[in-house]
């Protein structure tokens, strides 16, 4: 097994990765739009909602950044990166 970083600029890049792989052809699409990240910036998000809203990025598959106080409750605002993809 080799695992390797690897970085893919271009739609036609992303779909000969994955097409090389040998994916079945239903499934495309579905890969290529996760390769796609979505940033969403919240300011001024409260702990409550800030534990929350990881708890459910997390569940569908993204995650939320947040000041690393916010979590230990040492901060209880904090600007916030929801990660996701389309």
């Amino acid at each position: 097994m080799v695992i390797r970083p690897i970085s893919l600029t271009k739609k036609e890049q992303e779909k000969y990765f994955i097409d090389k792989i040998g994916i079945d052809r239903e499934a495309l699409s579905i890969f290529l739009k996760k390769l796609t990240l979505q940033l969403i910036e919240i300011k001024d998000i409260s702990i409550w909602a800030a534990n929350i809203l990881k708890q459910v990025s997390l569940c569908s598959g993204g995650d939320l950044a947040v000041h690393r106080d916010v979590i230990s409750g040492r901060k209880e605002k904090s600007t916030a990166l929801m990660i996701g993809n389309e």
